[in-house]
This record gives C-alpha cells, sequence and structure tokens, in this order.
C-alpha cells in the first residue's frame, strides 16, 4: 500500500468520526459548558473585587477622618492601618495581583 493511499484511507476515517454529528454536538456542548463556567467565575471574582475597593475605599476614609480631625489614640490608627494594609494583600492575593507590589507595601 503505498503512503499516498494510507494518508487518504486516515483523512477520510477521520473526516468520518470527526465530523459525525453527535462528535460535534458534544464537542459544541462541552465547549459552551466550560465557556459558562470560566464566565461565571469571572464575575464571581469580579463582584467580590468591587466588594473589597468598596471596603478599602470606606476604611482609608475613614482612617483619613480620624487622622485629619486629630482625634484617636495612634496605636490604634496604627493597627487599623496595619489591618487595612494586610486586607490590601489578601485581596491583591485573590484577585491575581502581586499584593506588596500592587500598593506599595514592600
Amino acid at each position: 500500500m503505498k503512503t499516498g493511499e494510507v494518508e487518504s484511507r486516515v483523512l477520510v476515517a477521520l473526516r468520518k468520526h470527526l465530523l459525525a454529528p453527535d462528535v460535534v454536538a458534544d464537542a459544541v456542548e462541552t465547549y459552551r459548558q466550560e465557556r459558562q463556567r470560566l464566565q461565571n467565575e469571572h464575575r464571581k471574582k469580579r463582584n467580590d473585587m468591587t466588594r473589597d475597593v468598596a471596603t478599602i475605599d470606606r476604611k482609608l476614609k475613614m482612617l483619613l477622618d480620624v487622622l485629619l480631625e486629630g482625634r484617636g489614640d495612634p496605636r490604634t490608627i496604627k493597627q487599623q492601618m496595619l489591618d487595612l494594609a494586610h486586607f490590601i494583600r489578601r485581596s491583591c492575593a485573590r484577585a491575581s495581583i502581586g499584593g506588596d507590589e500592587a500598593v506599595g507595601l514592600a
């Protein structure tokens, strides 16, 4: 049997089996399900990040108000700032961003 004939038979068999309606339908459905899963994962991550940004913004405004008004115990304020830095690091890590580098907290 010549190489060309073998190649031809292989291509015919591949077309027949890979383009069969049930194989194509399964592939399309699998692709659709994976795209849906990725979309849901992305949506959840985006919602988590939006919530984290809102929390960080609220806490920063609160700390800034306390500092500008000259009220509050410096040790408490320092601890709140450290807690906020830790929260920012965790949020950045969850968002797959370098935690320390993203907020300059090296």
